[in-house]
């Protein structure tokens, strides 16, 4: 497997873990990134939630998905957490 399949299937593997809420990139800076796939509510930007991400590798990128989740759950009260 070559990296750039190794990439794709990371990416691909990672949206999947989230629900498919979070679209996932490799920029040509090596560093990867994640965008919200649905528009934040007021509730979720006052508990601190973002619309992208950055991360230095997919497990870092991964954590920080994660600490979204649970502020978004925190703040609307759905449990997205994977």
């Amino acid at each position: 497997m070559n990296e750039h399949t190794a990439a794709t299937c990371t990416m691909e593997k990672l949206e999947a873990t989230f629900g498919g809420r979070w679209g996932i990139w490799l920029s040509d800076t090596g560093r990867w990134w994640a965008a919200r796939r649905s528009a934040l509510s007021s509730a979720e930007l006052s508990a601190g939630c973002v619309p992208f991400l950055r991360a230095d590798g997919p497990s870092q990128l991964a954590e920080r998905i994660q600490s979204q989740e649970e502020m978004a759950s925190q703040a609307t009260g759905y449990g997205y957490i994977a």
